[in-house]
């Protein structure tokens, strides 16, 4: 919690930022022993493309932590122990659609509760427990294409809960260690994060009850997995050694029934000088499924950068064996073995092109049996020139290997940004090439052309919306398309499928305290139509009053039941209204 403020004069502004101690963490000193902290003020003047700031930073030197200046002389700070208790109260009802009348039917109020604690066990060491979280306020994930997709998509965590302290959770690396988004509906949980000593510890567990409440009679479980809950832990520890140097461990497990998962790890990172750095990491996991079939992988990884203000590089190997699996991260594919370089050099003119330059990057990838899976070459080229204006484009070409079949392709791209204005900002993406249509019995190498354009808009201080369209577009040029083999259907142009889905989100702030949000998206491969109004009435962060509805509609034709459902127009599917009250008592 901090509170700041902003004015505008005649020869320029001031901006002040009051931050009360008990919303930091810090170490603790000894009787009068003075703090040293770390401190930076930034400024960014967006038509300059430049950004001022108070200590000096150079770009011959990677990280912007090492080079900010420093705060001395304060002692005698607050060692008080910041708890928070923050209590909610919800209600909500939801409607559905009734096949059989052709009609939403709305449910009976469903009123729910929780609390969220936080206790500073020391002034840089923080404890947390939730029981019944309520994410109800989270706004709806960034839309993405998921038709024709090869591996799972990554949608990013969005919870509060989750998200403070998840940097210590974070290992870079091929995979992600830990995805808390695994964890879907937890009934209580508990966090302890910070640092002891050059020590950074956290301690995750959650109970979650999501795998008990999906009533799937053709899952593996059913019916035994009813009112069951499953068991998430996450252990982490990390010491620094010098600067932005450190070894570190982690352990995850997650129990659901006789299903177990559970993976060790060392991670560790040095820094070489002013502008080098080498990254190590192993990783094993051990798996059992619902069969009771036992399973053991691992991950082995290992990179070296450099980092200048003219010349980078990186170059990076690793190993993800055919049974790594972990059923508490991400891991979009095993039974790797890939070796990847890239170089990049940027000329700095500073005149109206402020920088531009080369990259190339070259991948290649085995499987644990020695066949080339992989192998892929892309050459870009960027320009960042005055007023804030962006432009790049690719080349890339490519080998992959489906379903035992080798694939040659050939894709181009093209991007750019606007943002020279507090007004707008406008960016935007096309590519163009290559690419496999994704089928099990008959898969085949057709055109793809993709799009995706952002528009930040602020036409006054009070209003703010963003407008998102995303595009893909696949046609099968050579005649490849089998009917009733593929999944799927043609037409007589050659298009496959065509996927867009378009999505505004608007703000308008009535007062610092009051605003209304908006947010509305249609995907016209389902012709889905999505609407979702939130008002909100925020005292701080922690207390808070919402009231919400949200609307979803999809085309009559997309239904199986043609006599109930008839016409070309949309038909409601889902609605719901929801009430939330939250407040933080702070001591």
């Amino acid at each position: 919690l901090y509170s700041s403020s902003g004015q505008i004069l005649e020869d320029g502004f001031t901006a002040e930022m009051a931050i009360p101690f008990k919303s930091l963490r810090y170490p603790a000193r000894a009787g009068d022993s003075p703090h040293t902290w770390g401190f930076q003020i930034g400024r960014w003047i967006r038509w300059k493309n430049e950004a001022v700031v108070w200590s000096p930073v150079s770009r011959d030197v990677p990280g912007w932590l090492p080079q900010m200046g420093l705060l001395e002389g304060m002692r005698g700070l607050s060692m008080s122990r910041n708890l928070e208790i923050q209590s909610t109260l919800t209600g909500a009802m939801f409607g559905t659609l009734d096949t059989d009348s052709g009609r939403v039917v709305d449910g009976d109020p469903k009123p729910d509760s929780g609390v969220n604690v936080k206790y500073g066990v020391t002034s840089n060491l923080t404890a947390d427990f939730t029981y019944n979280p309520d994410f109800s306020q989270i706004e709806s994930d960034q839309p993405q294409v998921e038709v024709n997709q090869r591996f799972a998509l990554f949608f990013p965590e969005l919870r509060p809960f989750f998200l403070e302290g998840a940097e210590i959770f974070n290992i870079p690396g091929p995979v992600r260690t830990v995805h808390t988004r695994t964890i879907v509906d937890p009934r209580y949980g508990g966090k302890l994060t910070g640092k002891v000593g050059k020590t950074t510890i956290g301690v995750l567990y959650a109970n979650d009850e999501a795998p008990g409440n999906v009533l799937d009679a053709d899952g593996p479980f059913y019916p035994e997995n009813l009112g069951q809950v499953a068991q998430t832990f996450v252990g982490r520890a990390r010491y620094d050694l010098y600067s932005e140097s450190y070894i570190g461990a982690i352990v995850t497990q997650r129990d659901f029934l006789s299903r177990q998962s559970r993976l060790v790890g060392i991670d560790s990172n040095f820094r070489i000088g002013s502008s080098h750095a080498f990254a190590l990491r192993a990783m094993g996991s051990d798996h059992r499924d619902e069969d009771a079939l036992e399973t053991t992988g691992y991950v082995v990884d290992a990179s070296v950068q450099r980092t200048s203000r003219n010349l980078s590089y990186r170059a990076s190997t690793y190993a993800i064996s055919p049974d790594f699996q972990t059923d508490v991260g991400f891991v979009q594919r095993n039974d790797l073995l890939l070796g990847n370089a890239s170089v990049d050099y940027r000329w700095r003119p500073q005149t109206w092109v402020i920088d531009w330059g080369p990259s190339l990057n070259y991948s290649r990838n085995h499987n644990f049996e020695g066949i080339l899976e992989d192998e892929a070459i892309q050459a870009r080229a960027s320009f960042v020139l005055a007023w804030n204006l962006r432009f790049g484009t690719n080349m890339d070409r490519s080998l992959e290997r489906y379903e035992g079949i080798d694939f040659e392709k050939l894709r181009f791209g093209v991007g750019g940004r606007i943002n020279g204005s507090r007004l707008f900002t406008l960016s935007g993406n096309f590519g163009w090439g290559d690419e496999i249509y994704y089928d099990k019995v008959n898969p085949f190498l057709g055109y793809e052309s993709s799009m995706g354009f952002t528009l930040d808009l602020n036409p006054m201080s009070r209003i703010h919306s963003k407008f998102n369209i995303n595009r893909s577009r696949f046609t099968d040029p050579m005649g490849l398309f089998i009917p009733g083999v593929n999944t799927g259907e043609v037409d007589e142009s050659g298009k496959v499928f065509t996927v867009n889905i378009i999505r505004a989100l608007t703000t308008y702030q009535f007062s610092d305290r009051l605003l209304l949000r908006n947010i509305s998206e249609f995907n016209t491969f389902d012709q889905k139509l999505g609407l979702n109004v939130l008002l909100t009435y925020r005292v701080n962060s922690g207390t808070a009053f919402y009231i919400g509805y949200d609307d979803h509609y999809q085309q009559r034709e997309q239904f199986d039941d043609r006599e109930i459902f008839s016409g070309s127009g949309y038909q409601q599917t889902n609605r719901a209204i929801l009430t939330k009250i939250q407040y933080l008592f702070r001591f």
